[in-house]
């Protein structure tokens, strides 16, 4: 059939290429230089003439309705459509589906002068013609300004009757909620509609994704029909999907064992009618088969192909589809066969790799480049896939990327000043993989023979042997040659399925993708691996005898590094060569490098293993000769806190620090810790063998010093008095400045709006709700009647802007959810300043209450960007059902109901999903904490536990001060340098850290209680002394900073004031112990209590059950007599004011108990009226000793 250029008619209302508009002639020019296609201009007036073109293209971006020609022209252009035409509607064109009778419109249709973004692009949803050749997620445009900037999306809703072909991607996010590309079979025909703005074709070098793209619709659209080959079996040999590398070994064919079967499926639709040929080849044989294809139908032919005969190996099935002697299409795929492979034993050989298999777990091993390529449970039915591989990772798997398994080294000799670089991923010629027995898999590097004298490159050897329940991995260097060989950087790559980047299907990122967390410690070092979802089993790896791992980065020389992916891993039992080729700073286990004598050599040894509880990392340990260790109240320490630090070890261990560090022991293997000075400590704990592990912990100030000093530091340096539209705002912090932040990167970023322009100011007021402060409220104040009320928000609708600018022309949108719970809340901690202590000026208590509450309401009832507010976690909103509680106390019912009506619809929605998670990346935890209070209150602690697993995967327990208790998050978007590395406590570090002291609180869960407590310490490490704030930390050996701007950080300090509490506890492995206090006694005659936590309003005995709080002073000391029957507090006045307490005591045994302050009886209440709350004098700068004790019966 002859080629002829396919013609495309370009649908205007114009009359000529001339009067187009800019992005308009731009899109005609560039389909017109396209080798492809005769494109003609037809105005609407004469759309009878489409059928003389196979498709037509209808781009507009002139404004946001579309011209009076297209409407009356919608008739025919419907007709055409039916008729088995086929249509592009592009940007605002994409409202033409409405007209043409198709389907609903886009909601979101914008036409603006100019609007920023970040790099953007889609993500396919469904395997479509059109993404040929594309990754899942592909970005076509840089971020910056956009102008003029035209778009027609669904967002709030979603087109009835179209297939959602793409979403929208921003950077490394994925927008679910943002429909961009959207397909309809109409009658014969078919419309495809590209709605988002950067389908534009007006820049200078055209992006190649974007070229890609739109070169796959025409093609598509234009063709008489579209067919894809599919290969299938009834029994494939290799498994497809999550990772199980069918799609790599299959290269998108099939593979079968010898004696199987397989056919060819062809399918697709047709835009015409035709009688065709189809004709099959194998080298076994040709068959051939007729079928007619139907205008506007889809087809699926069967062609069973022959393979008999054929032995094991790598073949082509190739399919013709052809009229005549005319062929229409050609396709191929390959298909395999190889061996019958036996189904049991320890070592299966599976053609392209070796299976290691026990009970417990399949390890398996890729011939070709010796690395482990997969890691799952053989039990399970649905397994998860640990390892990274060819399928998993596909968007970075490049010739020479790392995989588990590979190493890499950096090595001289006695006498050299450089290293030598070496790494298994490029050394195929001399890698050589066996199976010597029926347990083991060996890999070995072999240069080849040694020079006789001098240096000569080292041997390598590595072993995978299967074990009763794990796999032991063994790496052996050999120095071959007659020098001392120092080896100076041993690397391992830590390749596992995390890149989830463009992942749409939540159920495969939270039921296969996993976490990674690594503690790097020296000899006790282990690697975990945590499936998102939270349910075991989970990977360890770890150090067997005589290993050690001593640093750790993320190494991106090679390979590729997509968005939203953290990088490659890798761990470093030697790294000093690291530290001088690579540009890093001291680490925290220091650098060290091993000499290997001639012909003698290295060993070392890791276990691989699946197990299903995070108690086990310590029990494998000890098992095998290393330190099982237990550290609590955290890894952040302040110097008026104690912590306990548990080494359980075969052998005999001493634990030991630096002279601002005070050791002591406390009990079999427990050893009291006090820190005397602030700053980054390790402790080390080193066996009778002098294998050593350090714990990294840090040092702070006490925590009501660091809060003090930073309410201080906010009031009176980051607000802005007298500068125009920005008066009373709050700019954030550069700690290398020391000046606020006016013009940052960004405009909205000191556009008092969004994350950044809450920080500040939020915790500024929750402190004051805690430990008030005259000056500071005041400040609070200003900012609320100059800035926040009537400039960033509006006054009848209580709308939120998202953002303010200088420029007064700016449009302002109102639709960002996120922002209005941080208004909620500080209407709300003022409203509890107020009432408690008389502080403000500006409004009343009752006032500000009422500001929440219409704040709330306009959250829930005005139109909010893709629904956010009632679909996705707002993090700040659990405090909506305490703004509930306060409503119906001062009397306004229909507006307490009106907020919980609103509540308890979303708790529902969310309990009703498996993963209601989504937010404005492929994977974030900013969501987590609200989805667990909403899933608690629609469905109570059962309701809430699927979310609690997977806030437990995302918790570091990695004894370092920068991940334990901490929260996973990637790329410093918001910082001073935009570094793609981990956000090491991110603001989720504290508001994650909620739900597992809720979980605790009502559970005892005791491992809650210390990763949840260990993320309400840690979080206080970005304060400094001087009360500066910074917004996260980098443990990369290059960097090991805090990010010096404040940013963001305030959204997370503000939770702390809502949950610090003083923990007495029984603990299972440290006995009656403080959490945020020091304790003494025992539960049965008498339990001493000091507070350390800063907040000092919360106390929990837990041995009995008794939780005191009050809601003004602070608790100094508590003691707890005869089981709690007697009981002394001792409350301090901390505002300068004369003031009554309402305290609350729960958990008293039942009966009478008077209560006296200051030694004078002041009631009598019963165990539920103590409960209910009591009400104490406090009398300005006053200490109180309050007695709560039980009234003996009378006789």
């Amino acid at each position: 059939m002859t080629n002829l250029r396919k013609k495309i008619a370009f649908l205007t209302h114009r009359d000529d290429i001339e009067t187009l508009p800019p992005l308009e002639k731009a899109a005609f020019d560039w389909l017109s230089t396209n080798a492809g296609y005769s494109v003609d201009i037809l105005n609407f007036a004469n759309a009878d003439r489409l059928k003389n073109y196979d498709a037509a293209w209808y781009y507009y971006s002139e404004s946001e309705n579309l011209p009076l020609a297209a409407l009356e022209a919608a008739p025919k252009i419907g007709d055409y459509v039916e008729s088995g035409g086929r249509l592009l509607l592009s940007l605002i064109g994409a409202k033409y589906v409405e007209p043409l009778g198709v389907d609903n419109a886009p909601d979101a249709v914008i036409h603006r002068k100019e609007q920023f973004f970040y790099n953007n692009g889609y993500v396919a949803r469904i395997k479509h013609p059109i993404f040929e050749d594309l990754p899942k997620q592909f970005h076509v445009a840089p971020g910056g300004i956009v102008k003029p900037f035209a778009a027609a999306r669904w967002l709030e809703t979603t087109p009835a009757k179209g297939r959602v072909l793409a979403i929208a991607t921003w950077g490394a996010r994925f927008v679910e909620g943002e429909k961009v590309v959207v397909e309809w079979d109409y009658g014969c025909g078919q419309i495809i509609a590209v709605g988002m703005h950067n389908f534009r074709f007006d820049a200078d070098d055209l992006d190649r994704n974007l070229a890609t793209f739109a070169n796959n619709i025409f093609n598509y659209l234009s063709s008489p029909f579209t067919a894809e080959l599919t290969l299938e079996s009834d029994k494939p040999a290799v498994k497809t999907g999550a990772g199980y590398l069918g799609e790599h070994y299959g290269n998108g064919g099939v593979v079968i064992e010898t004696g199987g079967n397989i056919r060819a499926a062809v399918h697709g639709k047709a835009w015409k009618t035709l009688n065709v040929t189809i004709t099959a080849q194998t080298p076994s044989r040709v068959t051939i088969v007729h079928a007619a294809f139907h205008k506007g139908e889809k087809f699926n032919v069967i062609v069973p192909l022959d393979v008999q005969g054929l032995q094991p190996g790598e073949y082509v099935a190739g399919i013709e589809i052809s009229i005549g002697e005319d062929i229409l299409k050609s396709l191929s795929k390959k298909f395999f066969i190889v061996p019958e492979v036996p189904k049991s034993g320890v070592l299966a050989n599976r053609h392209w790799l070796w299976e290691l298999r026990t009970k417990h777990i399949s390890l398996e091993i890729d011939k070709s480049t010796g690395t482990i390529w997969g890691i799952h449970d053989p039990k399970s039915e649905n397994p998860v896939q640990f390892a990274g591989n060819p399928d998993n990772l596909n968007a970075i798997a490049t010739p020479d990327h790392r995989w588990l398994g590979d190493i890499i080294l950096k090595y001289r000799f006695e006498g050299d000043t450089s290293w030598t670089s070496m790494t298994t991923a490029q050394s195929a010629p001399i890698r050589r993989c066996s199976a010597p027995n029926n347990r083991t898999v060996a890999v070995k590097y072999d240069p080849g023979a040694p020079e006789q004298i001098g240096p000569a490159n080292p041997a390598i050897t590595e072993t995978f042997s299967a074990l009763e329940d794990s796999v032991e991995w063994r790496i052996n260097i050999r120095n071959r040659s007659n020098l001392t060989l120092m080896l100076g950087e041993l690397g391992l790559p830590i390749t596992l399925n995390t890149f989830f980047a463009g992942e749409v299907d939540l159920r495969e990122i939270y039921e296969r993708k996993v976490q990674l967390h690594s503690f790097i410690g020296g000899g006790s070092s282990w690697i975990l691996a945590v499936p998102l979802g939270g349910r075991p089993p989970y990977l360890l790896i770890w150090c067997k005898e005589g290993s050690k791992l001593e640093a750790i980065a993320h190494i991106d020389e090679y390979g590729h590094r997509p968005d939203g992916w953290e990088g490659l891993i890798n761990v470093f039992p030697y790294s000093l060569a690291s530290r001088e080729t690579r540009c890093w700073k001291e680490w925290f286990n220091g650098h060290t490098q091993y000499p290997i004598p001639p012909n003698d050599e290295l060993s070392l040894r890791f276990g691989i293993k699946l197990i299903h509880s995070y108690d086990e990392i310590g029990d494998v340990l000890l098992n095998d000769g290393k330190i099982d260790i237990s550290v609590i109240p955290g890894i952040v320490i302040p110097t008026d806190m104690t912590a306990y630090v548990k080494a359980r070890c075969k052998k005999k261990v001493t634990v030991t620090a630096d002279k601002t560090v005070d050791i002591k022991p406390a009990g079999e293997g427990i050893y009291k810790i006090r820190f005397n000075e602030a700053g980054q400590r390790n402790v080390t704990i080193t066996d009778e063998q002098g294998e050593s592990t350090n714990l990294h912990f840090m040092a702070v100030e006490p925590i009501e010093k660091l809060s003090n000093a930073h309410a201080s530091h906010v009031a009176s340096n980051q607000q802005v008095r007298g500068h125009g539209w920005r008066d009373g705002m709050f700019l954030m912090w550069d700690a290398e400045t020391s000046s606020v932040v006016m013009n940052p990167r960004y405009e909205f970023m000191a556009g008092g709006s969004d994350e950044i322009g809450f920080a500040d100011v939020l915790p500024l007021v929750w402190k004051n709700v805690v430990d008030p402060n005259p000056d500071e409220i005041a400040a609070v104040e200003y900012y609320v009647e100059h800035f926040l009320f009537g400039r960033l928000q509006k006054t009848d609708t209580y709308e939120v802007a998202s953002s303010l600018s200088d420029d007064p022309k700016a449009e302002i949108d109102y639709t960002r959810s996120f922002n209005y719970p941080h208004v909620v809340n500080i209407y709300f901690a003022l409203s509890k300043i107020a009432e408690r202590y008389g502080l403000t000026r500006y409004k009343t208590s009752t006032e500000y209450l009422m500001m929440a509450y219409h704040t709330a309401l306009a959250y829930y009832e005005l139109p909010m960007y893709k629904n956010n507010a009632r679909t996705i976690g707002n993090f700040g909103e659990c405090f909506f059902v305490e703004l509930v509680e306060k409503l119906r106390k001062i009397g306004c019912e229909d507006e307490a109901n009106r907020i919980e009506s609103h509540t308890r619809t979303k708790a529902d929605y969310f309990l009703a999903k498996d993963y209601p998670y989504e937010s404005e990346f492929p994977f974030d935890t900013t969501g987590y904490a609200e989805a667990y209070f909403l899933k608690k209150y629609a469905g109570g602690a059962s309701g809430a536990s699927p979310t609690l697993s997977m806030i437990r995967a995302t918790r570091g327990r990695q004894f370092s001060w920068w991940w334990y208790g901490g929260d996973v998050r990637w790329g410093w978007g918001c910082s001073k340098y935009p570094y793609p590395d981990e956000l090491c406590l991110n603001y989720m570090t504290s508001q994650n850290a909620r739900p597992l002291l809720d979980s605790f609180n009502y559970s005892g869960c005791i491992d809650d209680l210390r990763i949840g407590y260990g993320g309400y310490l840690a979080y206080w490490a970005l304060i400094r002394p001087d009360g500066v704030a910074h917004n996260l930390y980098s443990w990369e050996p290059q960097r090991m900073l805090f990010d010096p701007w404040s940013s963001e950080m305030g959204t997370g300090m503000y939770f702390l004031y809502d949950m610090g509490c003083s923990y007495a506890v029984d603990d299972p492995d440290f006995g009656i112990v403080g959490y945020g206090c020091d304790v003494d006694g025992d539960a049965k005659h008498h339990i001493g209590i000091i507070p350390h936590d800063g907040i000092a309003k919360r106390v929990r005995i837990c041995p009995l059950d008794i939780c005191i709080e009050t809601e003004v002073g602070r608790i100094d000391r508590v003691d707890i007599h005869y089981a709690g029957k007697k009981i002394v507090l001792t409350l301090r006045e901390n505002a300068g004011l004369d003031l009554t307490a309402r305290i609350t005591v729960k958990g008293l045994p039942k009966g009478k108990y008077e209560i006296s302050a200051n030694f004078k009886k002041i009631a009598e209440a019963n165990a539920d009226e103590c409960s209910d709350g009591l009400i104490i004098p406090l009398p300005k700068n006053s200490v109180v000793p309050v007695h709560i004790e039980a009234v003996k019966p009378k006789r």
